[in-house]
């Protein structure tokens, strides 16, 4: 199995932080796949064999989804920037939290649409450019990207969630309540949890990528031990961190940053 990002291309930049490829061997047993949240929302397309593909909007979520995958399926996806989701679907992102839903059921008139391009034996590629052409749709039509919200998530990106978020808000252009309340309708949740979960992140990413052992990790993440960091492990995953970790090692990765 293997996983990669990308960058999006120049005109989705704005609106997109990445595309990825989740590819299955077709000798690979049909299994649960474990996704490690971000805080985001993905647009997703799914090819599987002898079926049309199939396309979602992948929800933000506290807990990781386990969905299953099957041998010689493909999964693409655009990963929306954090912070704009708000404004490019023009609906209050927490009534996605949590869930995957159809393209169809979001957006029935744009799923009928684009009902042409949903062909049988699509390639990564393919499905791709059929998401980069949802965005367009979606872009034209958007809300204006809420620049303090988007800058606010830019630097709890960068900083891989390790900021203290009441320093952060204070230096916002926006009062307090008012940008909590922005905040929740953008990325469907709340700043404590998107932070949380990009340390998560970040710190299987470490593991998995071999910078670091879980001890370094828990420090490198923003986690104050690596007792910390296995709770926080455990109410995301549901399992221990070793278990997360050892999974997704069998997966390659490339482009992780």
């Amino acid at each position: 199995m293997q996983y990669r990002e990308f960058p999006p291309s120049d005109e989705l930049s704005d609106w997109v932080e990445n595309r990825w490829v989740f590819e299955i061997d077709e000798e690979v047993q049909a299994l649960e796949h474990v996704i490690v949240p971000d805080g985001t929302i993905s647009l997703s397309c799914a090819i599987l064999p002898g079926m049309p593909p199939m396309l979602a909007i992948v929800g933000p979520s506290v807990l990781a989804y386990r969905r299953p995958v099957m041998p010689g399926a493909v999964y693409c996806g655009l990963r929306l920037r954090a912070g704009v989701a708000g404004s490019m679907l023009r609906r209050n992102i927490r009534t996605l939290a949590g869930q995957i839903l159809p393209m169809a059921e979001a957006f029935p008139d744009l799923s009928e649409a684009l009902g042409a391009e949903l062909k049988y034996g699509l390639s990564a590629d393919d499905g791709l450019d059929l998401l980069g052409q949802v965005v367009a749709r979606l872009m034209h039509q958007a809300d204006p990207i809420d620049a303090p919200v988007r800058d606010y998530c830019d630097h709890i990106v960068a900083e891989q969630g390790d900021v203290v978020l009441k320093t952060l808000a204070e230096a916002a252009p926006l009062g307090e309540r008012q940008l909590r309340r922005r905040f929740l309708y953008q990325v469907g949740l709340t700043a404590k949890e998107f932070s949380r979960l990009r340390r998560v992140r970040h710190a299987c990413a470490c593991i998995v990528l071999g910078k670091g052992t879980p001890a370094s990790a828990s420090g490198q993440s923003g986690f104050s031990d690596q007792s910390h960091m296995s709770r926080e492990f455990r109410h995301v995953f549901g399992s221990s961190q070793r278990l997360v970790t050892d999974y997704l090692s069998s997966i390659r990765h490339l482009g992780l940053a």
